[in-house]
């Protein structure tokens, strides 16, 4: 981080999430970053079990935002792996893609109807 840690900081951050981090690189005073765990990264995680990699949070990291994707290449050169979504949803006995709402082929056709007509209806309500 561009500012080490002070005991007589102003600001103290608590949890050392990706928002704890970001606060702390981008104060430019004094901070204390004080995390339970053992470890920073919240719930940016990776756990292996026999094996196989979970990812506590498959939203961790959408890269869209240039500066981001930039800052991140920075802080983490040669950490980053891209990994390409094959994600799937078990409904009504067959395997739509993910999204969802945006993959509705091979579902019942009344489960097709419904699905659309209630998009209509919240595209279509004020509130």
């Amino acid at each position: 981080m561009q500012n080490p840690p002070h005991t007589d900081a102003r600001v103290v951050i608590l949890g050392g999430g990706l928002t704890g981090i970001s606060t702390a690189f981008h104060l430019r005073r004094p901070w204390l970053l004080v995390e339970k765990e053992a470890r920073l990264g919240g719930h940016a995680l990776t756990d292996e079990t026999r094996g196989f990699h979970f990812d506590k949070t498959g939203h961790w990291l959408h890269l869209r935002d240039p500066y981001m994707k930039k800052l991140v290449q920075e802080l983490l050169p040669d950490q980053l792996v891209p990994v390409e979504r094959k994600a799937r949803i078990f409904s009504h006995g067959v395997l739509p893609r993910y999204p969802f709402q945006g993959n509705l082929h091979g579902l019942p056709r009344e489960i097709v109807s419904e699905c659309l007509i209630d998009f209509v209806r919240a595209h279509n309500d004020p509130r």
